[in-house]
C-alpha cells in the first residue's frame, strides 16, 4: 500500500497508470491531467490534506488564468477539470492510494462554486424550423 503521505501528484500518477489504460479517452485525459498538474498549486501537498476550500481557491484562480492565445479559460473547461479531479479522488479513495480510504472525504464534491455569469455571451439564434427539425413534425 502506498505511504500515507502520498502527494496529489502521486495520486494522479496512480490514476494515470491504473485507471486510464482502460478508458477510451485515456490519451486525452492524460494530456488534461498534465495541464491540471501544471496549473494547481497544491500538487506537492499530501492528498489527505486537501479541503474543499483548496479546490474553491483553485477554481477561482483557474477562472482568472489565460490560455495560450490570451483569452480567459472558459467556466465549462474549469468545471470539466473539476470533474476530473473528483474522479481522481474517488479512484484514490476506492483503491486506497496515498493514504486515502473509502471514508476519506472527497474535497471536490461539496464546493460552494461561484455562479456563472452568462452576461455578455453570444446568444445563438435558432429558427423555429431548426428547433423542430428533429421532431419529424410531432410536437406535444
Amino acid at each position: 500500500m502506498p505511504p500515507a503521505s502520498g502527494t496529489v501528484r502521486e495520486l494522479v500518477e496512480h490514476y494515470r497508470a491504473e485507471i486510464l489504460p482502460d478508458h477510451r479517452s485515456g490519451k486525452h485525459t492524460g494530456r488534461l491531467l498534465d495541464g491540471m498538474l501544471r496549473t494547481a498549486a497544491f500538487v506537492e501537498r499530501p492528498a489527505l490534506s486537501l479541503t474543499e476550500e483548496d479546490f474553491e481557491k483553485w477554481f477561482k484562480a483557474r477562472l482568472r488564468m489565460r490560455k495560450r492565445g490570451g483569452e480567459l479559460v472558459k467556466p465549462s473547461t474549469v468545471l470539466f477539470e473539476l470533474g476530473t479531479w473528483r474522479r481522481v479522488f474517488n479512484a484514490g479513495r476506492l483503491n486506497g492510494w496515498c493514504g486515502l480510504t473509502r471514508r476519506s472525504p472527497n474535497p471536490c464534491t461539496e464546493l460552494n462554486l461561484p455562479k456563472q455569469n452568462l452576461e455578455g455571451r453570444p446568444v445563438k439564434m435558432v429558427t423555429r424550423e431548426r428547433m423542430l427539425e428533429g421532431t419529424n413534425g410531432r410536437v406535444s
